[in-house]
């Protein structure tokens, strides 16, 4: 299964920056929001990650491009 756009969906995984366009973002700016998450630990994380892969992924196994 092939993911592309991770880091460019509509909808974004980072959560302490309502508002926010990661899309707009560079990568600098996506790390720095990503290191600045609260933490969440790991069964969490990897829960919440397949649910939001799981409700963006099209019939050929791809994220949606913006």
């Amino acid at each position: 299964m092939k993911f592309t756009c991770w880091s460019q969906s509509p909808e974004t995984l980072i959560t302490n920056a309502p508002g926010w366009d990661e899309a707009d973002a560079t990568e600098s700016e996506q790390d720095v929001k990503a290191d600045m998450e609260p933490y969440v630990d790991p069964k969490t994380l990897k829960r919440e990650t397949a649910e939001w892969i799981e409700s963006h992924i099209d019939d050929d196994g791809n994220i949606e491009k913006i």
